[in-house]
């Protein structure tokens, strides 16, 4: 029987959602005849991190076809575990480690990106190391409000603010340093909330996704109910073109593989990068799969279809 690991879980603060994305992907592979083993990189831990030669050795007991990393940020997005496959020769679905390390640091991606010529919000970087006082300079110098606060190197909007004060900067600078030493302040871009995403170098239907209320924070992404998602995005044709110009070139230039996500906001003129989701959620309500949907993939045929990308 052909035989597939599945990694669940992790270290990161998306850990939750990693469990549920690698739910989805085993019932999946499971009905289209895989045998499918969960491993968790987080029962691997010692007091030195990562046993990657334990790790290693139970991939090999096993001896899969492939790796499916439904892991999200952290070791299992930021091209750790992805390096650690390829020294040992193991197929894995989606980027490998230099794409991983690109588009998971939002700094890296968004100079790739304004290298492009893609557009990008006005923006700075700060580290811990500066100091409160020379952090907050920095950003009263440089970004008016509304400006948006968060940690370069998370997704699933974890320690980020929409600051729409200036009062509440400190707060929202202090909300972000918790969860990484290096954050970024960024223009806010009014508008709309657009995703792309990326399936084997070709970008699927453009989506919209409108939150009831608030902004597409952690809540609003995970739990269902709370947003609406309009694929196609309800946006001339000319401007479709544009931005799914500007996800394939960047997911390109990235180095990407097999699938990603690449984020936008929309202020009806001009599409502003936000970042490129190596690993996006993928369970059959996840926007990136709603996107694949709206292009006539099923959800079962998409998890197959990433596995046999990553064997060939």
């Amino acid at each position: 029987m052909n035989k597939i690991i599945v990694l669940s879980g992790g270290i990161s603060p998306e850990r939750e959602v990693s469990i549920v994305s690698a739910n989805y992907v085993t019932e999946a592979l499971e009905a289209k005849g895989y045998s499918v083993t969960k491993l968790d990189p987080k029962d691997f831990v010692r007091e030195r991190g990562l046993d990657y030669r334990a790790f290693i050795d139970k991939i090999r007991e096993i001896s899969p076809l492939t790796v499916f990393n439904a892991l999200h940020g952290g070791h299992g997005e930021d091209g750790t575990i992805q390096k650690i496959l390829e020294l040992f020769n193991i197929n894995f679905t989606g980027s490998g480690s230099k794409a991983s390390l690109l588009g998971m640091d939002k700094a890296l991606s968004m100079l790739i990106a304004k290298e492009e010529c893609i557009p990008v919000a006005n923006y700075v970087v700060l580290d811990k190391n500066e100091g409160k006082r020379e952090s907050l300079k920095k950003v009263l110098d440089n970004i008016p409000c509304p400006l948006v606060i968060k940690p370069a190197s998370l997704g699933s909007s974890v320690g980020v603010s929409i600051v729409k004060e200036r009062a509440k900067t400190k707060t929202a600078l202090k909300k972000a340093y918790e969860e990484e030493s290096r954050i970024i302040v960024q223009r806010y871009v009014p508008g709309k909330e657009i995703t792309v995403g990326m399936l084997e170098g070709k970008a699927l239907p453009v989506l919209e996704v409108k939150p009831k209320s608030g902004w597409f924070d952690y809540s609003n992404k995970y739990d269902r109910g709370k947003s609406n998602y309009e694929v196609p995005a309800r946006i001339e044709e000319e401007k479709k073109k544009i931005v799914r110009k500007y996800a394939e070139k960047i997911y390109s230039d990235l180095g990407c593989k097999d699938y990603a996500r690449v984020d936008f906001r929309f202020d009806g003129l001009d599409f502003y990068f936000l970042e490129v989701n190596i690993l996006p959620g993928i369970t059959d309500h996840s926007i990136f799969c709603l996107a694949a949907e709206a292009a006539g993939i099923t959800y079962n045929n998409l998890i197959e279809k990433i596995v046999k990308l990553s064997i060939n």
